[in-house]
């Protein structure tokens, strides 16, 4: 009787191992920068103040907050695609690996990939209360040294850090290192002849055991749109995409963009939107039998201080104010109408960072603000770059038969 019941058991088990779904949590541009280089320093808030709204200085903050994040998803993997770093700090990424660290002793498995911002950059600061000096940054080898647990077998074969990684017996992820680095850091991303030939090989045989393979890159493989392309695209992006597409590759995941944005060509590139910048997006990829679906989502306000999001969703919208209001200066016009113009635009620039707008932003093309600024089209390249994201906005789920 005994022997019976694991017999059913054990048909009851097999259906859900064999389609059982696989969920990959995916991160990108956390931009971590290790508290002790920065704590205290009023010129390091005055740099921040004047950048593209990343919240580094809560670095302490979200880090914590992105690990029991993790662990109440409980995915089978959380990825990174890249800038785990503020500017590739040693301090930052050992700090960093030990937090990461703290979800593979948990079940979780980790996989990183590096961006520009993240081995060899000269940039790498500690700040004083008014000055700033030279720290450490890391190596490609100290890099796969740091996260050694988090990189796959790195055998000594692999162009670059790219390597690949089992999710289930069905799924694997190829992780590409297309950043450059070599011998500093620079912006743009490429995937060179060795690499290239790395990916084909990889793909053809996770093809043959009929695998089906998610690739992640840093920088994206298909242009999420016409503001942004050099850099911010893989330089030879076309190259690439037609090896994965040609084998059967259906999503890409990327990042460096800074904005939550999905584009297909060939394949889907989901750019998952900096972590770093409000609301600290993350998304999910479910994997199922039939079908894979994606959705972004905001980090869990109850994993952060009371009142934060309040904080970073200022943050950003100041930030954005801030860097727009000099296109306004010469214009001569009334301060109410260049109020109501900074507020749509601030508002408008966040919704689009976040991946919240709707396709073609109806309601927004609506709004008295937006005749303001399309009667500078000609003058203001600000008023042409409101326009045109109206027209290039992305949904934030996907479901990919």
């Amino acid at each position: 009787m005994k022997r019976f019941l694991y017999l059913m058991l054990a048909l009851l088990l097999v259906p859900c191992t064999a389609f059982s779904a696989s969920r990959i949590m995916v991160v990108s541009d956390t931009h971590f920068l290790a508290p002790e280089l920065y704590k205290g320093s009023e010129l390091f808030l005055q740099a921040m103040a004047a950048g593209d709204g990343k919240l580094v200085q809560a670095s302490d903050i979200l880090l914590p907050a992105l690990i029991a994040q993790a662990k109440a998803e409980a995915p089978d993997a959380l990825v990174i695609t890249g800038d785990l770093t503020f500017n590739g700090e040693r301090a930052s990424h050992e700090m960093l690996s030990k937090a990461l660290r703290s979800l593979i002793q948990d079940g979780i498995p980790v996989w990183v990939l590096p961006g520009n911002h993240d081995i060899n950059v000269r940039s790498a600061r500690v700040f004083d209360h008014y000055a700033y000096f030279p720290t450490d940054t890391v190596t490609s080898d100290a890099f796969c040294e740091i996260y050694h647990d988090m990189l796959g077998t790195l055998d000594g074969t692999q162009p670059g850090i790219c390597y690949t990684a089992d999710i289930s017996d069905t799924v694997s992820l190829l992780m590409l290192d297309c950043a450059c680095y070599e011998p500093d850091a620079q912006v743009f991303g490429l995937a060179d002849p060795s690499r290239l030939a790395w990916a084909e090989e990889t793909l053809a045989s996770c093809q043959e055991s009929g695998r089906t393979v998610i690739s992640c890159t840093h920088h994206s493989v298909v242009p999420h749109t016409s503001l942004w392309q050099e850099n911010f695209v893989i330089w030879n992006h076309q190259t690439l995409l037609d090896t994965l597409c040609r084998y059967g590759v259906p999503v890409n995941l990327s990042g460096h963009l800074h904005i939550q944005h999905i584009a297909k060509q060939g394949l889907y590139d989901i750019a998952s939107g900096a972590f770093a910048i409000f609301p600290h997006r993350y998304g999910i990829l479910t994997i199922e039998e039939d079908e894979m679906h994606y959705e972004s989502h905001t980090l869990d306000e109850t994993f952060l201080p009371e009142g934060f999001m309040d904080m970073s969703r200022e943050w950003f919208r100041t930030t954005s104010i801030s860097k727009t209001r000099s296109s306004l200066d010469a214009l001569q016009i009334p301060e109410n109408q260049v109020r109501a113009m900074l507020d749509y635009a601030a508002d408008l620039n966040l919704a689009y960072f976040t991946g919240s707008l709707t396709e073609g932003g109806r309601t927004w093309m609506d709004h008295e603000a937006y005749d303001m600024w399309t009667a500078f089209r000609d003058t203001l390249p600000f008023a042409q770059y409101l326009d045109l994201i109206l027209k290039e906005a992305s949904r934030n789920a996907l479901a990919i038969p």
